[in-house]
Order: C-alpha cells, then sequence, then structure tokens
C-alpha cells in the first residue's frame, strides 16, 4: 500500500506533468481519464515525471495500487504542441575586400606636424563584409576606429627606423597596397599636466600658456621644466618636470588644497597710563589707548605702544575670528638721573626731570633774583 501525502499535476503542450508524495509501501499509479498509468520516477518518497497527451481537458488521479482507490484527482488542459519557426538562411560565405585607397601620413608630412613623432595615421577605404586589418612588418595588426560601413581610420604607434605597413584582407590573407615608412629617432617629448580640480591655468617655464588642466603640451625639449598651476579660491602649485625625447611624461593629478576665506575680529587696547600711541604691524595707527580696533584680520599681530618718559614696549597678541581679544600693558617710566633744578614761577619747589617734585626755600629767593635782572639793550 502507499499513503498518498500530496499531488500536483499541470499540463503542457502535448504533456501531462506530475508529482506525487507518499510514505512507501508500494508504488502510487495515475489514472488519466480512467485508464491507469504506471510512469515517471520515484525515490525518497517521489514520484515525478510526465506523459504525452493529446490536446484538451483531462481527469487525472492518483490510483493506490494496493486498495484501487483514487485519490487527489484534477482536471489538466493539454495544450497543442506548437511547432518552433523555421531558422533563417545561413548568409553566403564572405567575399574579399575589395580596398579603394589607402593614406598613410606621418609627422613630416605637410599638415600633420601635430603628430608625435613615433606615430603614423592611416585611413583605409574599403568595400567588403568583413574589415580590413594592417599588417606592420608581416604581422597582422587590427587597431583604430571603423566610421560606418567603408572606412578605417586611427594610428599606430612605431619604434625608430624603417617600417613596411600593408593593409591585410582578414577572408583570403591577402596583403596589398603597401608602404615604406621611416621614423627618425625623437628629439622632443610631450608633458601632461593633470590637476585637481580641473580647470587650473598652466604656467610652463614661468609662461602663461593660457591652457588649462588637464592638457598634453607636446615638441618640448628634453630636460627640466618648470610648472605652476593657479585657480581662484585654491592654493597656487608648483614644480619640476623632466621631460623625455620620445615619451609622455606624467605629472599625476596634482591636488590643489582649498584657500580658507578671511576672517576677522576685534582688538582692544588699554595701557596705564592712558594716552600711549599704538601700533600694529610696524604701522602706526594713529590712536592712543584706549581704542577698539575694529575687523582685523584674523590671526598673529604685533602690537607696539609708545609714551613720552615711559619704555616702548611690544608683545604678539592673536586675533581670534569673530570676537574681541583684550590688551592691557602696564607702561613703565625710563630710567632716570636725578637733576634738581628749581621750579619755575617762584613755586619754592626744585623738581629732578625724573618726575620728584620736592620743597626748597632757596628757590623762591633764586627765582625772584633771576625775574629782577633787566640785561641792557
Amino acid at each position: 500500500m502507499a499513503i498518498v501525502s500530496g499531488a500536483t499535476f499541470w499540463g503542457g503542450e502535448g504533456i501531462i506533468n506530475f508529482q506525487i508524495s507518499y510514505i512507501v509501501n508500494g508504488v502510487p499509479y495515475l489514472k488519466i481519464d480512467g485508464n491507469i498509468v504506471r510512469i515517471g520516477d520515484w525515490a525518497s518518497a517521489i514520484y515525478g515525471g510526465s506523459t504525452p497527451a493529446s490536446p484538451g481537458t483531462h481527469n487525472v488521479c492518483v490510483y493506490d495500487n494496493s486498495t484501487g482507490e483514487s485519490l487527489y484527482c484534477a482536471n489538466i488542459v493539454v495544450q497543442e504542441t506548437i511547432a518552433p519557426p523555421p531558422l533563417p538562411p545561413l548568409p553566403p560565405p564572405p567575399t574579399p575586400c575589395d580596398i579603394l585607397s589607402v593614406v598613410f601620413n606621418t609627422r613630416i608630412d605637410p599638415g600633420y606636424d601635430t603628430l608625435p613623432s613615433d606615430t603614423v595615421r592611416f585611413e583605409i577605404n574599403y568595400n567588403c563584409e568583413g574589415v580590413p586589418y594592417l599588417s606592420v612588418d608581416g604581422i597582422p595588426t587590427k587597431i583604430g576606429d571603423y566610421h560606418g560601413y567603408g572606412v578605417y581610420q586611427g594610428t599606430i604607434v612605431l619604434s625608430p627606423g624603417n617600417h613596411n605597413i600593408c593593409v591585410y584582407d582578414p577572408i583570403d590573407g591577402s596583403t596589398h597596397l603597401c608602404k615604406s615608412i621611416y621614423l627618425a629617432e625623437p628629439t622632443t617629448g610631450s608633458l601632461l599636466v593633470q590637476s585637481s580640480p580641473s580647470g587650473a591655468t598652466i604656467y610652463l617655464d614661468y609662461i602663461n600658456t593660457n591652457k588649462l588642466t588637464p592638457h598634453t603640451f607636446t615638441g618640448l625639449s628634453p630636460g627640466i621644466h618648470k610648472i605652476g598651476l593657479q585657480l581662484a579660491g585654491y592654493q597656487a602649485m608648483a614644480g619640476d618636470e623632466n621631460v623625455i625625447a620620445g615619451q609622455t611624461v606624467d605629472t599625476g593629478i596634482v591636488t590643489m588644497p582649498p584657500v580658507a576665506a578671511p576672517s576677522y575680529g576685534n582688538l582692544e587696547v588699554n595701557s596705564i597710563p592712558t594716552g600711549a600711541n599704538i601700533s600694529i604691524d610696524n604701522i602706526n595707527t594713529g590712536y592712543v589707548t584706549p581704542h577698539t580696533f575694529i575687523n582685523l584680520l584674523g590671526g598673529k599681530h604685533y602690537l607696539e605702544l609708545s609714551l613720552a618718559n615711559y619704555q616702548t614696549l611690544g608683545q604678539d597678541v592673536n586675533i581670534t575670528p569673530n570676537q574681541t581679544t583684550t590688551i592691557s600693558i602696564m607702561l613703565q617710566l625710563l630710567p632716570c638721573t636725578p637733576n634738581w633744578q628749581c621750579e619755575p614761577g617762584q613755586t619754592g619747589y626744585e623738581i629732578d626731570g625724573c618726575g620728584n617734585r620736592r620743597a626748597n626755600p632757596a628757590c623762591v629767593y633764586r627765582e625772584a633774583v633771576l625775574a629782577s635782572c633787566q640785561w641792557p639793550l
């Protein structure tokens, strides 16, 4: 007996597919339109397969081979088998290329002086289903671009010396329309200048080339060349590059750091005593203490205060952007040697020139004598 635990039926083109899960003790059969059918494969308690059937609707059931009971019945629609479309006819075999014209140009040809010294430019006009190659010194080479049907053009990089270049037909293997080309040893080199960001103005040997990165300079003499880059909002860059004949030297991508936008702050300057002249960065501002300066460039500055009979004092100050920095300075008197003299005006005091004053009755008599003196005219 086979105890059926599940069954699935589905139709296709001319077939009925089935899969039955069962507990092993015998193998279940199928009934199709009442007819017992034993088909398909069974393994590991799964019985599945397919059987041919005519187009239309069929009644399919699981048949227990021990009890004869039909289980899990379903009506399955079988579609008519559709024949595949016929294959398209094979294309005719390709014919050999009909080469219409071939042009080779080098740096020494008129109008092609911008070509590198090691480069040959070619253009082939042809009429065939395949694409012609080039044969360089007997070696077939497929290079360049194909511009629509019938035009094949590009460039070849060759070493200095004599070379034989021919058109090579890939269909029949023939070569024709050959040309001998001589390339001299290169005497100049090229230089590729790049930057991040791009669009920087390029200076070559201190001269503005009016070229922007990225750009390749050709025809440069071998040796060291000075390179400069400038771009608004970014730090200017400079360096040396060694140009080699016959080669393109790449500077690599030169990173240009952005320049930070200027920031400003305020500076309040005080002194004891007041009235000291203020200089900033060795420039006399025309102001005296106390005074507050507005919108000074942020960063380090040199502050200097000067006042008669006092020592001139200077120090570095750091202006913090968007803030007011306050500086207070105690000025020191200049060293002084006392030289006591009577104070003018018969005050009875004398002064020493160092800011000191003291009483001296003798100064009243001396000033009175001096005041009474009359010099003859």
